[in-house]
């Protein structure tokens, strides 16, 4: 049986939704029969375990609360200013360097044959490449978003030299020192054959797993069955500023005018993690009751309320 060391930072219970491909990724690859174990972060103490090692990374990023907080924030500021005089950093450098220190461990406890690693964050890319390199096992990339096509740091990108061109550095070595480039969609896919002729560029989309809807409850009340209750889950926008949805809620803002005949009509359902630009703007909806922002639920339960929403909205964004 073939060992892979599968490397991705986001994962359960890390409460993000990049932590769902490389979750189902591994699920079926072990139903494959395939021996797989996880290096992924943590933000309590490391431990190795049969099928996962979980590294420690001081930077709380994703839990930044009370005086986590503190210490991410004095990172993030280093991270900022190192970047401003033209040094390369990353807030996850630090997990990035702890992985490195401890390679010699994680290769000793694994045995792997090949190693997959899971864009974003970029940090996974240059583990790989090092693990990759140092001990000689075959390398295969995943990128859930692209890193200079259509980047999802497309802000920080045009704003620091210094990342564009690290960033273009690693993307070409991990082409260079990839056996298969393996990607969320075809356009991304493409973009690695067409610029780099790397033809083994394969697409394995995230969607419908057919898993997912076997304990799926249906009609247990949490909507209004008076109302059309409309469903948004995810984000509205994450690096780039210009990606907003506020041509949606102006339509809304016109169809339902003044008349409350019709606002009584509409709900909008917000569950996700939405940050104060995101929500500002829609404060006038929000008091008027056409829109609920519930914050971040759990998964299984998202799922359950997009079977029972009359409508659920999907939002795709222009690259231009």
């Amino acid at each position: 049986m073939k060992k892979i060391l599968f490397i991705a930072y986001y994962y359960p219970p890390i409460k993000s939704g990049g932590g769902q491909r490389p979750l189902n990724f591994i699920k079926y690859l072990k139903k494959n029969n395939y021996d797989v174990t996880l290096l992924t972060s943590t933000y309590k103490k490391t431990v190795f375990e049969s099928e996962i090692i979980r590294v420690f990374d001081i930077s709380f990023n994703k839990e930044r609360r009370g005086f986590r907080y503190y210490v991410w924030l004095f990172l993030r500021l280093i991270t900022e200013c190192l970047i401003k005089f033209g040094f390369y950093s990353s807030i996850y450098s630090w997990w990035k360097n702890s992985v490195i220190r401890k390679s010699e461990k994680i290769i000793a406890f694994t045995k792997p044959d090949l190693i997959i690693v899971s864009y974003p964050p970029v940090e996974t890319l240059e583990i790989g490449l090092f693990l990759s390199k140092k001990f000689n096992i075959p390398l295969i990339s995943d990128f859930r978003d692209g890193l200079l096509f259509e980047p999802i740091e497309k802000t920080r990108i045009n704003k620091y030299k210094i990342i564009k061109e690290k960033y273009s550095d690693i993307e070409k070595e991990i082409v260079h020192n990839s056996i298969s480039i393996v990607s969320v969609s075809d356009p991304v896919s493409d973009y690695f054959i067409n610029k780099y002729r790397k033809k083994e560029s394969y697409t394995i989309y995230t969607g419908f797993d057919p898993e997912d809807s076997l304990n799926v409850k249906f009609n247990d009340g949490f909507f209004d069955i008076n109302k059309f209750n409309i469903l948004f889950t995810g984000r509205f926008s994450l690096a780039d500023k210009n990606n907003r949805v506020q041509y949606f809620f102006d339509a809304i803002r016109s169809v339902v005018g003044e008349d409350k005949k019709k606002a009584d009509k509409i709900v909008i359902h917000l569950i996700g993690e939405f940050n104060k630009d995101d929500i500002i703007p829609l404060t006038d909806l929000i008091e008027k009751g056409l829109i609920v922002n519930w914050g971040y639920m759990e998964r299984n339960r998202v799922l359950e309320l997009q079977k029972q929403a009359n409508l659920y909205l999907l939002l795709l964004f222009r690259t231009e």
